[in-house]
């Protein structure tokens, strides 16, 4: 009776307040063309970037018109590169670093992405919902904390499931904030 848990608290105000900020790189990365999907991530094993970019193949391979922009650094950088160029994914696939405002990114993307193996809480999630986008996110349980399938987001299983909800995003209208 001497506990309560407190979840990580976040400022909507100061999160929308700077997502306005900065827009102009976020902009200039942007193809009008295209459907840009965004992660914010460090680029660890734990994050699962490399779902993510054999997703995008597979997007792009079914004729899908998609850029992936992963804000984020870490030591899995050269892995991921490698991964992107092995793929031929230079053009769709961006891993454009850290950013101390990676909120700009994340309103003017239009679909937001996690495809974390495992988290503390997944407070980049709780940003997107703030910001209005269309979210996916892994089956993990602290993401079933804040998404219910179906409801306020999608939950994917597995590379294949993500591929699905993507499709069934984009081809059904679902990108209106």
């Amino acid at each position: 009776k001497k506990w309560i848990v407190i979840k990580n608290i976040v400022s909507p105000n100061l999160i929308i307040k700077q997502a306005n900020n900065n827009v102009n790189e976020c902009i200039s990365l942007k193809d009008d063309n295209k459907i840009t999907i965004a992660t914010v991530a460090r680029l660890a094993e734990q994050k699962g970037i490399e779902v993510a970019i054999d997703a995008c193949k597979i997007l792009i391979d079914r004729g899908y018109k998609v850029e992936w922009i992963v804000v984020g650094e870490g030591s899995e950088r050269g892995k991921l590169e490698e991964r992107i160029k092995s793929n031929g994914l230079e053009k769709d696939f961006n891993l454009i670093g850290s950013r101390v405002n990676p909120y700009p990114y994340i309103k003017n993307c239009d679909i937001y992405v996690q495809p974390s193996r495992w988290e503390g809480f997944g407070i980049t999630v709780l940003e997107a919902k703030i910001l209005n986008k269309p979210i996916i996110v892994s089956n993990i349980p602290e993401f079933r904390e804040q998404i219910v399938n179906n409801e306020n987001g999608l939950i994917f299983n597995d590379m294949n499931e993500l591929v699905k909800d993507i499709i069934n995003i984009m081809e059904n209208d679902l990108l209106s904030e």
